[in-house]
């Protein structure tokens, strides 16, 4: 791939799967004006985040048992003691 083929999409994806990935307690937006824009922006961090759970050997792997929708991801995992879930 040429360096110039590369878009913007694709750069800030890389970005936001990367903090996401790596630093934790990150907060991590993608906003912009037009909606087709950020859910193709979207697609491109959850390939990245997917790519990364199936072939890293679980390195890279985050749990999103918290919240999981087309919008938005949570990692952590959900603990049920004594009927409460924490």
């Amino acid at each position: 791939m040429k360096a110039r083929s590369i878009g913007f999409s694709e750069i800030n994806a890389s970005i936001a799967a990367n903090i996401y990935t790596i630093i934790p307690k990150s907060n991590i937006m993608i906003a912009c004006h037009d909606e087709g824009k950020v859910s193709k922006t979207l697609r491109k961090v959850w390939h990245a985040l997917d790519f990364l759970d199936m072939h890293t050997d679980g390195g890279m792997k985050r749990l999103r048992q918290i919240k999981n929708t087309d919008k938005i991801k949570t990692s952590g995992y959900i603990v049920d003691k004594d009927g409460a879930k924490i």
